[in-house]
Formats: structure tokens, sequence, C-alpha cells
């Protein structure tokens, strides 16, 4: 990946009072991924991460905003300058099908530069994230960690339950030909 950021020289340290948040997707960022995962099988690609960090413990990916690609091959992407939008939280790039992992180009020059930063590739028809969160100790030193990366689940366009009990009204009523007579709804 090819990036031309300021590399951080705070070197970084372990704290047992920072645990790595989870990264939640929301349905949206998830789809987007996906269908840029899928038309561009052997390209990198980059996003911004749209969303919030409502505490410690969480991190939401509301949306993903594909900047204007400064450069774009199966080995690194860059964005054009100045293109980062409101709200953004992170960074993902794709590593397509070589497998989701923080590149040394990564870890020295991208990492840091956002709270979340988010590898994806496709493997085996399923994706796999490697996500790593930059924040502070109490003591302001830095640290990155480790996350997960977690589905938000799709919310269902109807009331589940009341479509289930009417259907089941309609699939488990008796047979006809349980009835000794005939008899119509």
């Amino acid at each position: 990946m090819s990036w031309h950021v300021r590399k951080s020289n705070d070197s970084l340290v372990n704290c047992s009072l920072c645990k790595a948040p989870v990264v939640y997707l929301e349905p949206l960022a998830r789809q987007k991924i996906e269908v840029l995962i899928d038309a561009y099988p052997h390209q990198e690609w980059l996003g911004y991460l749209v969303g919030n960090i409502p505490d410690k413990e969480s991190i939401f990916v509301e949306d993903l905003v594909i900047p204007p690609h400064k450069e774009a091959s199966g080995c690194s992407a860059e964005a054009e300058p100045f293109c980062i939008p409101e709200n953004c939280i992170g960074i993902i790039h794709s590593h397509h099908s070589m497998g989701a992992f923080h590149s040394g180009i990564d870890q020295s020059y991208i990492d840091r530069n956002f709270p979340v930063s988010i590898t994806v590739a496709k493997k085996a028809g399923s994706l796999e994230y490697d996500t790593v969160c930059y924040r502070f100790t109490p003591c302001g030193k830095p640290t990155l960690n480790k996350s997960t990366v977690k589905y938000v689940p799709l919310k269902p366009l109807f009331d589940v339950k009341a479509f289930l009990e009417e259907a089941k009204r309609n699939i488990d009523k008796p047979s006809l030909l349980d009835y000794k007579e005939y008899r119509y709804c």
C-alpha cells in the first residue's frame, strides 16, 4: 500500500487498562465492502469508515466512502489528498485475495492515523478482516490493539412475531380430511 503520511515516531505500549474495542459493521457498510471486494477481485482499493465511537468498548461503522484514488493496483492503493469525509473514524483497504493482514507499510504509515484501520480480503468465498485500533492509555501513551469485527444484524422489514403467528395459524390448521364434514374457509 502506498502512502505519503508522516510516520509516527511514538513508541507503542501495551496497557492492561486499554482493551481492544469491538468494531461493528452496520449493514450498509458491510454491503458496500462486499460489493467492492467482488468488483475488484485482484486490485486493492481504500475507503474511509464513517460512523461513531460511543464508548471505549465499541466502534460503529455506519457507512463507507470511497475517495478519488491517486493510485490503485494489485499491490497498492492511495487516495487523493484532502478527501477525508466528515465523521470519519477510520480507514479500510483491501488485500483482495492475498489475505487480511497489515503489511509493514500499513503498520508504519496507516494504522496510527485513525482510531480504526481495517484490512479486508476474500478467502474461500468469505470475507476476513484484520483490524487494529489506535488509542491512548489513561497516562497518554499510544497503544495499538487487534480488534474484532462483528456484523450488526439487518433489522427485520416486518413484525416477525406477528407474521409467524399468522402463518402458523394457516399452516398448522387441521387438514380438511380430519373433519367428518367438509367445510370451506
